[in-house]
């Protein structure tokens, strides 16, 4: 790592893309990522965002857990426009 990227003290995450989000196993890591716990209601710092192919999809999963640090995305590499 060139010295003017590093960093003093360890680096902090604060946004995580999550492709497939809304799909079976995608879901348990926004889940994971977004609550920061177990307890759903607790919340975590980290906005996640739920990236799919389907927008829909991605806004019904964000809908569905009502956290405030979801953010729906539609990502499809085979979309020219």
């Amino acid at each position: 790592v060139p010295a003017h990227a590093r960093v003093a003290g360890p680096a902090r995450v604060t946004d995580v893309v999550v492709l497939g989000g809304y799909g079976s196993f995608g879901q348990r890591i926004v889940r994971a990522l977004a609550c920061g716990s177990d307890d759903a209601s607790v919340g975590s710092s980290l906005a996640v965002v739920v990236a799919g192919r389907r927008r829909e999809q991605a806004e019904a999963l964000c809908a569905t857990l009502g956290l405030p640090n979801l953010l729906p995305l539609e990502a499809d590499v085979h979309r020219t426009d």
